[in-house]
């Protein structure tokens, strides 16, 4: 979870420190908006593929816990019907 929230900080500022510089940068308004719609996406997909990677590890440690609790009652199980 504090990865999550380092990566989330770290995005949120660089965002606003981008849109800093291209709001204040010499451009047309149209190539002003071009450059953040861009840079908007770009922080979108990068947020989308750490939340993607964040949620795949969560479903093999569920996965992995699921299995393991699995064997451990087959294992119970059968000491219990075995006796």
């Amino acid at each position: 979870m504090k990865k999550v929230n380092m990566l989330l900080a770290f995005a949120v500022g660089t965002g606003v420190g981008l849109v800093t510089g291209i709001l204040t940068a010499p451009r047309s308004g149209k190539k002003t908006r071009e450059m953040i719609s861009n840079e908007v996406n770009d922080t979108a997909k990068q947020l989308e593929a750490a939340a993607q990677q964040k949620l795949d590890e969560a479903r093999k440690l569920i996965s992995d816990g699921a299995d393991k609790v699995n064997t451990k009652a087959k294992r119970i199980y059968n000491e219990v019907t075995s006796s």
